[in-house]
């Protein structure tokens, strides 16, 4: 089988083949792609990390929070306390009241048990 010469000179040259890319220029873009991946990789993990430290509770924050926790167990317990002495000093006045009634002679409409 024979060539012509304007086959011949599109063939490529050994000049031409260095052109191309060598089994260690494949491994050594593979290697940095790998490296720029794990860069890439690294940069969102730290964005992640800034991002949970913005949203994460500081020691400040928690305290406030239990204060107010306090707070307002305190209020609440001093507001069923008031709500217990107002009720006793409901029911003494209303046990006089029906010990008046009953003095002047009128029907009693809520004993106290």
């Amino acid at each position: 089988m024979e060539i012509s010469q304007k086959k011949f000179n599109k063939l490529a040259q050994k000049s031409d083949l260095k052109k191309f890319a060598t089994k260690s220029d494949l491994k050594d873009f593979a290697q940095q792609s790998a490296v720029n991946k794990l860069i890439a990789d690294n940069i969102l993990i730290k964005e992640d990390i800034e991002n949970i430290k913005e949203e994460m509770m500081t020691k400040d924050d928690k305290s406030e929070i239990l204060n107010a926790i306090d707070k307002f167990a305190k209020e609440s317990s001093d507001a069923r306390e008031e709500r217990i002495s107002n009720q006793g000093a409901h029911d003494r006045i209303q046990t006089d009241v029906n010990e008046v009634r009953t003095h002047v002679g009128m029907k009693v409409k809520s004993p106290i048990l």
